[in-house]
């Protein structure tokens, strides 16, 4: 049996799309071209897909966990409307989601700045288990606890964990909730 973590990370559909063209033409082609935006999205799927069958095999049993970043919020919210990417990429999400639950991982992470209050209701029920970061900055405010009390006081816990803590300890909290 392992004694570490072993994760699978592909990279990431709209984030990949927007670094190729840039925020305004993506959000552009979502409706002017839109049946670029899906060869797009069809294509990213298969190429990540194809790598997933060539790692996930070379990994032992299973990962435990898996997951990619979009990137695709700022601090107002989504950069493309819900609806927009639930036609457009839920596709990629679900050939994801089948491949690494068909491999048995059952924790899927997805990294995306900004507010993503609007897009988390999207992932959990695609089935991404984790969502980070909960971006403070952006205004999200993590089990409604304002940002003026939560960053000072997770502030000084870290400083605490790392100051009069051990690495160990460090490694096994920061572990801890990057998972959770």
């Amino acid at each position: 049996a392992r004694d570490y973590p072993l994760s699978v990370w592909t990279f990431s559909l709209y984030g990949i799309l927007r670094q190729w063209i840039g925020v305004e033409n993506l959000s552009l082609l979502f409706y002017d071209d839109p049946a670029w935006v899906r060869a797009m999205v069809d294509y990213l799927a298969d190429l990540y897909v194809g790598i997933l069958d060539r790692v996930l095999p070379l990994v032992g049993p299973r990962p435990d966990f898996a997951g990619w970043w979009e990137d695709m919020a700022y601090k107002n919210g989504p950069l493309v409307s819900p609806e927009l990417y639930v036609k457009h990429c839920k596709p990629f999400y679900d050939k994801l989601m089948d491949r690494v639950s068909g491999a048995g991982v059952g924790v899927v992470m997805l990294d995306s700045d900004g507010d993503i209050t609007k897009l988390i209701p999207l992932w959990l029920d695609w089935g991404i288990t984790v969502m980070h970061p909960m971006e403070v900055a952006a205004g999200m405010e993590l089990l409604g606890v304002s940002r003026y009390i939560s960053v000072p006081l997770a502030a000084t816990a870290v400083w605490l964990l790392i100051v009069k803590g051990s690495y160990r300890v460090a490694e096994k909290v920061f572990l801890f909730f990057a998972v959770f």
